[in-house]
């Protein structure tokens, strides 16, 4: 599946709220880094939570590659941390058939940069 730019914003966005720590192992990685990824709870392929900041978390490779091989542990897993009412809504969003415009995509675009740039200003008080 093709990576785009606003793929890699959403990618910077979930790694730095997550503080570049994997949520499983806790091992914190250093950025810049490919080390850590934003894994997704629902593939990327689910365009109604592609770029939805609920459904992705800062996993190291290893942890990540874990979890693709055992899919149904990541779920027990993801439930067990987000709360099953929270993991149906992330399911109900992914299977629903989403279409976006361009201004859609341009206001997703704003509004990660705007959190983005308001986790680095958290970061520095």
């Amino acid at each position: 599946m093709k990576r785009d730019p606003l793929d890699a914003l959403f990618s910077n966005y979930v790694r730095s709220r997550d503080s570049y720590t994997c949520q499983r192992c806790k091992k914190y990685y250093e950025p810049p880094t490919r080390a850590i990824h934003a894994a997704h709870i629902f593939s990327r392929r689910h365009r109604g939570v592609r770029w939805d900041p609920e459904n992705a978390i800062a996993l190291c490779h290893g942890c990540h590659t874990f979890f693709t091989g055992d899919p149904e542990y990541f779920t027990e897993w993801v439930e067990n941390r987000i709360g099953s009412n929270a993991y149906n809504l992330l399911k109900f969003k992914a299977r629903k058939t989403t279409k976006y415009t361009k201004f859609d995509l341009s206001q997703i675009r704003k509004e990660l940069k705007a959190k983005l740039a308001s986790l680095k200003c958290e970061k520095r008080s």
